[in-house]
């Protein structure tokens, strides 16, 4: 995809007042399917530029990137951090921005579990879920590392991480200077307070057992082999889960958000487009190639077990 022409910056306001930014790039032809991409906690929407390279060329693809509440150049809004909102932001971008297409949407972290709390609420505000998932370092719950049944080191770096988290919503102004010093970025970033908020609101999601809405719904799992953030156990019980999903694991050290996305979704889209521009919806064919095995812990036993 040719990224020389500037993506239409488009607003979308949302009940509680957030004012979402929406990037769209229009095919020069009339589309035929539409992607949305979805970022993860304290990112924005232009981590996803160097995967739009490594999109097939394509003159019937509608491209949607956002920018979640909180996040990059959209408003917190006043709704509480909740999964549930950013799932019901999704539906409004697709329903939105994608009414005439069926769309495939791609979520990366906390993107990927909006994409799921959408699933397990079917839909609730639009009704609208998409026609194919890919979800990067995805989870049905289970992150919050304080709680029993992780190791005593796990639950000492989990209640550390609710302190600070604790920390950086009494102390927005304190925190987010000692942050800019000893990590600066030129990237825009949420304020501490915000970023701390839906840290806790990750902490708290869970859709396990809840994920029947996406049966007939083609999903791709994509997990770093040795993925510090969100292990690939918690790919293992997705998959678990949802029985149909291909997983694809990437070995090596880890290399960050961008180089698994370039890798992975050039092997999952094409043939998700081409499916869908022909058949006018999201059916599952023959496997696609894989960009590794899948991990020895994708057994139905292993992929509910606890990390």
């Amino acid at each position: 995809m040719d990224l020389n022409e500037q993506a239409e910056l488009l607003h979308l306001t949302r009940p509680d007042g957030a004012r979402l930014a929406v990037y769209r790039r229009e095919p020069s032809a009339p589309p035929e399917v539409t992607v949305i991409l979805a970022h993860g906690w304290s990112a924005f929407a232009a981590v996803w530029n160097d995967v739009l390279r490594h999109l097939p060329a394509d003159d019937r693809m509608r491209v949607l990137t956002f920018d979640q509440r909180g996040h990059g150049a959209s408003s917190p809004g006043h709704a509480p951090a909740d999964m549930r909102v950013l799932a019901e932001d999704l539906q409004a971008v697709l329903s939105t921005f994608s009414p005439d297409t069926p769309a495939i949407v791609a979520a990366h972290s906390m993107g990927a579990m909006a994409a799921l709390t959408s699933a397990a609420t079917g839909g609730q505000t639009t009704g609208v879920q998409p026609d194919g998932l890919l979800l990067v370092s995805a989870s049905s719950g289970r992150l919050d590392l304080s709680l029993a049944g992780h190791s005593p080191l796990a639950r000492v770096v989990g209640s550390a991480r609710t302190a600070i988290a604790e920390v950086c919503t009494r102390a927005p102004r304190s925190t987010r200077f000692l942050r800019d010093l000893l990590a600066p970025s030129t990237a825009p970033r949420p304020t501490t307070d915000v970023a701390a908020a839906w840290f806790r609101a990750i902490m708290e999601f869970d859709v396990a057992g809840r994920l029947t809405a996406l049966r007939d719904v083609p999903v791709h799992l994509v997990t770093g082999a040795q993925d510090r953030v969100v292990s690939p156990v918690h790919t293992c019980r997705l998959a678990a889960e949802i029985a149909h999903a291909r997983v694809h694991v990437l070995e090596g050290p880890p290399t960050g958000f961008r180089a698994r996305n370039q890798r992975c979704w050039p092997c999952c889209c094409p043939t998700w487009c081409k499916a869908l521009a022909a058949n006018g919806r999201c059916r599952r064919g023959p496997p696609t190639p894989s960009c590794g095995p899948p991990p020895r812990c994708c057994s139905p036993s292993a992929g509910r077990s606890a990390p």
